[in-house]
């Protein structure tokens, strides 16, 4: 009589070909580690069975191979609650076989992903050999060549053919190659091995831990061994592991200080090393922060293959703290940390009056009785700045105006003379000014009255860009477009 379990081991695999949600899952109908001894049909299916290339299924002992089927056009298809199943037999007969401790491997290849396999422990029995006895079955379902750092969970199956729990013991050698040679898997009974007590154990399924913290950067072999202390027999196998237990090295390089404007800064983490494994296949995660006297705004987190940051608006002045973190494949993280500074450029005000640029600190003889055409137009800033600039005119140091070109008459008043003023403001208050004095073409007074008016509309004038620069509010003065 035949017992069955539903139970599986998947291995997850990243292709868009898949199923949307869901990667292939591969049941064995058969319980792990029975018995048979007549001719045998085991049930299996494939659950998300999208795109398949191949299946094959595969008896294997310690010694090799037992027998290889492709049942690749015997799968029959069908659809359950929206996913694609397929289910295919195998057929035993042991005496055609023979005794075995056996593993059956179903394997599975679909298109653009990695094979899938699930594995299952079976005892043949043959009459034909009556005295023979069994020994334990050892799979390591571990990916072979998978990263190891630190300490690293190892599972698998093993079963004995008289149902008890195996004892499993395990050696790590240097290795040569990806893959394990015949040759450099010991003898159980002539190589230094290390028994392993904490064991999870599930219906001859098992998982464990081990440390390869001990161990330098560098390819290896696990082996490990399942001894049935019963019958003294052993089973092995192995699989090729990279140890990686050295974070990378992180460097960011990049402009320390930068003028504000409007294009995009970008930081470098190629310089970045990770011995002797190479920089290929790691992960960069890039942070951008703004730091002010009172808090640290993030602005970017961005994570790639690139080593290139994301590009980084230069359009806000302050102080900036760029932080690049790096995991390479066996998820070491490395990181590393850059301030710079985007520096705010002050704009520069220009002044043309009636079509003529004038100069800060000119005089201007103008007929009392016309009108004045004004232009700012040719002030300029860097690019980002340049659309928000503020215009502010004054006239004997009051502001009266704001925009940026307009006519305008003599003040209403008796003197024959005015100090007109062009201030322009950025968005980070910063600020420029010039000033020009307009006497009236029919009077004219001396220059000693020209240089003290200049005086005191200088200091008045610093004295109102410094408060420009400590507020935030806008001012009523009248606008105009």
């Amino acid at each position: 009589m035949l017992f069955f379990s539903y139970s599986t081991l998947i291995y997850s695999v990243s292709s868009e070909s898949n199923h949307k949600y869901n990667a292939p899952i591969i049941n064995i109908d058969f319980l792990e580690g029975h018995t048979i001894d007549m001719e045998t049909t085991i049930s299996g299916e494939i659950l998300y069975a999208d795109n398949i290339n191949s299946v094959s299924w595969e008896l294997v002992d310690s010694s090799g191979s037992r027998g290889f089927f492709d049942i690749t056009d015997d799968l029959l298809f069908r659809s359950s609650g929206g996913a694609n199943i397929s289910n295919f037999q195998i057929n035993i007969d042991p005496y055609s076989i023979g005794p075995c401790s056996c593993l059956i491997v179903v394997s599975l290849t679909i298109e653009g992903g990695e094979p899938i396999i699930s594995s299952r422990s079976i005892f043949i029995e043959s009459p034909s050999f009556p005295d023979w006895i069994a020994g334990p079955t050892l799979k390591i379902h571990n990916t072979p060549n998978s990263w190891a750092s630190g300490v690293v969970e190892i599972f698998g199956i093993s079963s004995t053919y008289s149902g008890n729990d195996a004892e499993l013991y395990f050696s790590i050698t240097n290795s040569s190659g990806v893959n394990c040679l015949d040759e450099e898997i010991e003898d159980f009974t002539s190589v230094e091995h290390e028994r392993i007590y904490e064991i999870l154990w599930s219906s001859g399924t098992f998982s464990t831990n081990i440390s390869f913290s001990h161990l330098e950067d560098g390819p290896y072999q696990l082996t490990m061994f399942s001894n049935d202390t019963q019958t003294g027999l052993f089973a092995d196998d192995c699989i090729p592991i990279k140890v990686d237990n050295t974070e990378p090295d992180v460097i960011i390089n990049g402009e320390n200080t930068v003028f504000e404007s409007g294009d995009l800064l970008y930081f470098d983490g190629s310089s970045t090393t990770d011995f002797p494994w190479g920089i290929e296949g790691m992960t960069y995660v890039w942070s951008v922060s703004r730091i002010s006297d009172l808090s640290i705004e993030n602005i970017i987190v961005f994570s790639g293959q690139s080593p290139l940051s994301p590009g980084i608006q230069s359009n806000y002045s302050g102080i900036y703290q760029v932080s690049l973190n790096v995991v390479d494949r066996a998820g070491n993280r490395g990181s590393d940390t850059f301030s710079f500074e985007i520096i705010n450029m002050q704009p520069e005000a220009r002044l043309l009056i009636n079509s003529e640029e004038v100069s800060n600190g000119n005089e201007l003889q103008i007929d009392k009785n016309s009108t004045i055409s004004i232009d700012a137009s040719l002030s300029y800033d860097t690019e980002n700045d340049q659309e928000t600039l503020r215009y502010i005119w004054r006239i004997n140091n009051v502001p009266l105006y704001e925009g940026i070109s307009r006519e305008i008459y003599w003040p209403d008043t008796d003197s024959d003379r005015f100090l007109l003023s062009l201030e322009v403001v950025d968005d980070d208050s910063e600020t420029s000014i010039i000033s020009v004095l307009v006497v009236d073409s029919e009077n004219t007074s001396s220059p000693i009255f020209t240089i003290i008016l200049f005086f005191s509309a200088a200091v008045f004038l610093s004295y109102a860009a410094n408060k420009h620069r400590n507020t935030d509010t806008q001012s009523d003065i009248p606008k105009w477009t």
